[in-house]
């Protein structure tokens, strides 16, 4: 049996997931190591849809859905990319859609470097720019056009809704019913007027810099707003809603967890992106 707290094994992997070497190694029973996926007897890794050959980096089998993606090799592991690409069990990467369901930004075009596709609007292009404007928000990026998981974001350009008379900058609904692939589907609405509208009373309430905004995080500390924009405060509400739909968050949701809980982690994200573009 196990101490709590003892460390059973260290393991050192590389980028495809063949192992480097063994730092430190005391015999167990725990065979769930390079990306928390199960290994086999035969050397194979477990990953639900397939079996993965790390000692070549590919497949043992055809991607059940190679015919969406012919410009790639069905057995590809991540894109040939794992450095940038995650792949977490063997079916095709849901990517960032609009409201309509259309593809707005491809993780596979461009050689694999991504790109937006022809259904992106200018706006949605201009929200993907400025989120990765910050360190925090690259990550947010990353998160929403590799997640595993449908993810339908509509940019609401007219409703002002509020919760106890404070304006909702966004909000996220993942519905535990799946869809017709059998995936979740998480819906992200962010509320651009209700952004503007915020941005224009800091601006007007210091206006002649006589006095500074200053609003409280989630940490207990302020932060000086006085120069804030639109832009930054869309990026920190996307990058929240973005957490929001991330597995994780979606397993409280779907749990029973508290608002607090549930709305943790998403405000730190926010907040940080904030602190990052402000420089605070």
């Amino acid at each position: 049996y196990w101490k709590p707290g003892e460390i059973v094994e260290t393991n050192n992997y590389y980028p495809f997931g063949l192992l480097h070497n063994y730092a430190l190694t005391t015999q167990n029973a725990y065979q769930y190591k390079y990306n928390g996926k199960e290994l086999q007897e035969t050397g194979m890794y477990d990953y639900g849809a397939r079996m993965y050959m790390p000692d070549i980096g590919r497949w043992g089998v055809v991607d059940p859905l190679a015919e969406k993606m012919t410009r790639h090799s069905p057995y590809n592991y991540a894109f040939s990319n794992p450095i940038r690409f995650i792949d977490p069990d063997g079916r095709q990467n849901e990517d960032w859609r609009n409201k309509n369901g259309q593809l707005v930004y491809d993780t596979k075009a461009n050689g694999g470097k991504g790109g937006y596709t022809q259904y992106a609007t200018e706006k949605e292009k201009k929200y993907g720019s400025d989120l990765q404007q910050t360190q925090k928000g690259k990550e947010q990026f990353n998160k929403l056009v590799n997640s595993d998981h449908p993810i339908k974001v509509d940019i609401n350009e007219k409703d002002l809704p509020t919760h106890s008379d404070t304006p909702i900058f966004g909000k996220t609904n993942t519905p535990k019913e799946k869809n017709s692939e059998g995936k979740l589907e998480s819906n992200i609405t962010i509320y651009e007027k209700n952004i503007e509208d915020y941005v224009s009373v800091i601006k007007d309430s210091t206006k002649g810099g006589e006095t500074q905004a200053l609003i409280i995080l989630s940490d207990g500390k302020d932060i000086n707003v006085t120069n804030l924009t639109e832009s930054q405060l869309a990026s920190a509400a996307f990058g929240e809603e973005i957490e929001h739909s991330t597995p994780k968050n979606i397993k409280l949701q779907h749990n029973g967890a508290t608002r607090d809980e549930v709305e943790k982690d998403p405000r730190k994200v926010s907040d940080k992106i904030l602190r990052q573009s402000l420089n605070n």
